[in-house]
């Protein structure tokens, strides 16, 4: 018998609890090593062996009215990864609770970058390079979700 971790990589996703979860509010999450394992209640996540804040991200709801645009946002302590924050928000977090993801940099080498492209153009004067515009993207791109 495979062991329960290895499940969701074939495709293959452990049962959920089936008619005893039937009447628990439903409340989709995506479980497992790639969250390819979609259940549709707590009830059946746990049945089938996942435990929701380690394995699971909440999955937004079933006929989704956000616009397919690509601009992804991680949320939440387990860093749940989202296609835009409209999917997020319909997943249950709020803004607070995510962050658009740049080319994969993190807020402190963005902040570093932004450091380092400022002191370059320290005491240039006449020249316009865009420095101050990068430094302003940088640090506001990060905090700006808006739509």
């Amino acid at each position: 018998d495979d062991d329960d971790d290895d499940d969701d990589d074939d495709g293959n996703c452990p049962d959920g609890g089936g008619d005893a979860c039937d009447f628990e509010p439903t409340n989709r999450f995506n479980c497992g090593n790639n969250l390819q394992c979609p259940y549709r209640t707590i009830c059946d996540l746990e049945a089938a062996g996942f435990d929701q804040e380690d394995d699971c991200c909440q999955a937004p709801l079933e006929n989704s009215v956000c616009v397919q645009i690509f601009d992804p946002v991680v949320c939440g302590d387990r860093e749940c990864t989202y296609s835009n924050l409209c999917i997020a928000e319909e997943s249950g977090y709020d803004r607070e609770q995510c962050t658009r993801l740049n080319s994969g940099e993190t807020q402190a080498t963005q902040a570093t970058q932004a450091t380092q492209a400022s002191e370059d153009t320290a005491g240039r004067e006449g020249e316009d390079d865009g420095a101050s515009k990068t430094i302003t993207e940088i640090i506001d791109g990060r905090e700006d979700l808006s739509l």
